[in-house]
């Protein structure tokens, strides 16, 4: 399945953001797909080297908010004939994204970290629950917006 490249998002860390997406997924044979109703997409935002991801800041999941209210909502699970994306947002909540900006050194006034959208897929049995990623990009936190 491609992996879609989302580019670079702008987020200000005393908002909440929502990031709308829409996947065309696919299944290991390259056949058009869509979620099932039981699927759960995850959203991970992480540290980066060399562009590639690492140590994951922020989770979220299609099927229970963050503390802080940080969600992936999924609006459509799209279709496979004909082929549809799927469609939704991730609510990245404000003290989610304050809390990541905590950590940083005070001289610090915006990082940029990979997100990663994927679901797990449980009808795959090599491996089992295949986790497909099917958008990468990059999200530009930023202290404030001033």
């Amino acid at each position: 399945m491609p992996t879609i490249d989302f580019g670079e998002l702008d987020v200000y860390a005393h908002n909440t953001e929502d990031m709308p997406f829409t996947a065309t997924l696919y299944d290991s044979s390259g056949n058009p797909a869509s979620l099932a109703a039981g699927d759960i997409v995850y959203c991970v935002l992480s540290e980066r080297t060399d562009g590639e991801p690492r140590a994951a800041v922020l989770t979220a999941r299609s099927d229970q908010a963050t503390a802080n209210k940080t969600k992936v909502f999924v609006l459509s699970l799209g279709t496979a004939s004909p082929h549809v994306g799927a469609s939704g947002y991730v609510r990245l909540g404000q003290a989610d994204l304050a809390a990541i900006v905590a950590a940083w050194a005070s001289s610090v006034s915006s990082k940029r970290y990979v997100a990663e959208m994927y679901y797990l897929d449980d009808s795959e049995t090599e491996p089992e629950n295949a986790r497909k990623i099917f958008l990468r990009g990059v999200i530009h936190l930023h202290r404030s917006a001033a």
